[in-house]
């Protein structure tokens, strides 16, 4: 599977997989796109993503470690 900044929840669901123990309101922007990065099947410019999208990741990524 493939990954762009427009799939919010995969990403989101890929986080939590990966760094379950982290706290994502503790992730800086920067520390975030370069989690995203680094996710197997990330495919997008790395630099492309807004303050908007990474916040929309963030609250994603927390609310997938709540469930």
């Amino acid at each position: 599977m493939t990954l762009t900044w427009q799939d919010v929840e995969a990403i989101a669901a890929a986080l939590a997989a990966t760094h379950p123990a982290r706290n994502p309101l503790r992730v800086a922007p920067q520390e975030l796109a370069a989690l995203v990065s680094a996710l197997p099947g990330f495919v997008d410019d790395p630099g492309a993503a807004s303050a908007e999208r990474l916040e929309a990741i963030q609250a994603s990524w927390y609310e997938a470690l709540q469930q």
